[in-house]
């Protein structure tokens, strides 16, 4: 009876031993799977924000862009406008001179003539 009894404790322990391994193994290979999930996971959503912080940043950097872009426009056609005035104002200016001294001229033709008939009429 001893004997039997050994052997069945020898086996129960063999047992219990060979389980505890099988469960030890199975929990290591499902925490690795766990831990692999998660890995997937998180990869995969820090991409996901990656990319929509990515679309955010270019969203305001079109923004920032369209405003300088807007800024240079309205420098641009305030330059634009100043060199026309000031164009307009100095070809003004030279035809106001060009006109006066257009005037001066028939001025000086109709007093010449007139003199020239008061001459000819004072010696006839």
């Amino acid at each position: 009876r001893n004997g039997i009894e050994y052997l069945q404790r020898s086996a129960l322990l063999i047992q219990t031993s060979w389980r505890m391994h099988t469960a030890l193994n199975t929990r290591k290979t499902k925490l690795a799977h766990v831990v692999l999930i998660q890995s997937q996971w998180r990869g995969r959503y820090q991409s996901k924000t990656f990319r929509q912080e990515v679309e955010q940043i270019i969203i305001i950097q079109s923004f920032v862009r369209r405003q300088a872009a807007q800024k240079h426009l309205i420098d641009s056609r305030s330059a634009a406008i100043a060199i026309q005035k000031y164009s307009r104002g100095a070809s003004s200016r030279s035809n106001y001179a060009s006109t006066v001294s257009s005037i001066m001229k028939v001025q000086a033709l109709a007093r010449s003539a007139a003199a020239r008939r008061k001459y000819t009429s004072a010696v006839r």
